[in-house]
């Protein structure tokens, strides 16, 4: 009899170990898929590196106001993408692990507006001061 009921309680402790160990495998499988699923999202637009672009040629005021415009056209490019983004993770997480932004997607044109503002902020600072 006793060495019967010490089977039992080394099995079920067993059992618990293993229990625990397939619970924090399942976790570590669910956030990996996790951060395979959000690397299809749209980029985070505080993430977007600028794009290489030319330095250019304009006069100091021209550049100005050419900074000026990106500066107002990068607000609305930045609220898209952020949309497009929430758009995706709320997608994945609610109904299937695929992306939709698609066309929402802006981060091409974020890209080459900080690289345009960079090439010009680096230019002036040359040349008009």
């Amino acid at each position: 009899m006793h060495l019967a009921s010490s089977r039992v309680a080394r099995s079920r402790r067993s059992l618990r170990r293993h229990r625990g160990l397939v619970a924090r495998i399942g976790a570590c499988l669910a956030a990996g898929l996790s951060l395979v699923l959000l690397a299809g999202c749209a980029t985070a637009p505080q993430n977007i590196a600028p794009a290489e672009v030319a330095a250019p040629t304009s006069s100091c005021a021209q550049m100005e106001a050419r900074h000026a415009r990106i500066a107002a056209e990068l607000e609305p490019l930045v609220e898209r993408q952020r949309q497009a983004r929430a758009a995706d993770i709320a997608f994945m997480a609610l109904v299937a692990p695929i992306p939709i932004s698609g066309s929402m997607r802006v981060d091409d044109e974020i890209a080459t507006a900080l690289g345009e503002a960079r090439a010009i902020e680096a230019r002036h600072a040359r040349i008009c001061r």
